[in-house]
């Protein structure tokens, strides 16, 4: 993996987690579980 390759999956993995963070701070998904 070039380190360009590199940037972009950090770039995307934190997008991913920061996106699943704010869903589980949702309160209305918690009514769901």
């Amino acid at each position: 993996m070039t380190e360009y390759d590199r940037l972009r999956v950090n770039r995307l993995w934190t997008n991913y987690l920061s996106m699943s963070h704010s869903q589980c701070i949702n309160p209305t998904l918690y009514d769901e579980l």
